[in-house]
């Protein structure tokens, strides 16, 4: 399972080898290699089986003195091993597979960059993968990682996985960040997801956002999405603005949604609603019928 095991030595042909069981890393750049490095180190070839991971570093970096002498006199071989496992842990936050995350995350428990855990948690964010969230979410400084999290929800929406949006909004700040709440309300109410909206209507104050009402009704009703529509009208009076309310009934007249139309018709009192109405279908079977 394992290749050989790469020696690095001295310039002059002296080598020395420490065991580090279960140590993963590929040849480093000739720049790298000096006689600050006199170790010798493995990567396993494959993440599918958990206890990989447990043999590395024995689940912790610290109790490893050659490791943190590795880490303190070449930055370069440092960061090829956090790259190594943060590839692999990307991979399994992705797919899902927590106890791998799990073992992995105790491996880089020492790890303090906010790089390393963000991505894996917006994999599992818009993977659907609820416990992996949980875990990814004690690894990072909430507070200084607004972006990820706001990515995370935003994929999360996308994808219509409610019960990570509910985490997201419970355990971050999130909340205050209006641009990530309209942009996740905008992503869900496109995707059709009703349950993941009237999360975001319920737990945070978007529906007080004209902006963002506005965005997510036409987005809804470009998409057909009935149930969506109706959700935002009855949630807030700002959906129901009749600006907006024409803008939504002429998206889904014009992509031949004819239900979300009837829904949204009786908050319009626009002059002529009905002509333009009719023009706009009157066009859709005139470009149907070119084709």
């Amino acid at each position: 399972m394992y290749p050989n095991p790469i020696q690095f030595g001295s310039p002059h042909g002296t080598s020395h080898s420490h065991s580090l069981p279960g140590h993963v890393q590929s040849p480093p750049p000739a720049h790298a290699r000096s006689e600050s490095l006199p170790v010798e180190v493995q990567w396993p070839e494959a993440v599918n089986h958990t206890d990989v991971f447990v043999r590395c570093f024995g689940n912790d970096l610290g109790r490893h003195p050659q490791l943190r002498d590795v880490f303190s006199r070449s930055p370069e071989i440092g960061d090829a091993l956090i790259g190594h496992y943060q590839a692999r842990l990307n991979k399994a936050a992705k797919q899902g597979l927590t106890q791998v995350v799990q073992n992995i995350a105790d491996c880089l428990s020492g790890v303090d960059q906010p790089a390393v855990w963000g991505k894996p948690l917006v994999a599992a964010a818009e993977n659907g993968h609820l416990r992996v969230v949980n875990k990814l979410l004690g690894k990072i400084h909430l507070g200084q990682n607004q972006a990820v999290i706001a990515d995370a929800l935003e994929k999360a929406a996308a994808r219509g996985h409610q019960p990570v949006v509910t985490t997201l909004l419970q355990k971050t700040d999130i909340k205050e960040d209006s641009v990530a709440l309209a942009m996740a309300l905008r992503r869900a109410a496109g995707g059709g997801y009703e349950r993941v909206v009237t999360t975001l209507l319920a737990d945070t104050p978007i529906q007080d956002d004209p902006l963002a009402m506005a965005s997510a009704l036409k987005e809804a009703a470009q998409y057909g999405h009935l149930a969506v529509v109706s959700e935002l009208l009855t949630a807030s009076p700002v959906a129901r603005n009749e600006a907006v309310v024409n803008e939504a009934l002429t998206k889904a007249a014009s992509y031949g949604h004819k239900s979300v139309v009837r829904i949204l018709r009786p908050h319009t009192q626009q002059p002529g609603l009905e002509s333009l109405l009719e023009q706009i279908y009157i066009s859709r079977r005139s470009n149907r019928y070119s084709r």
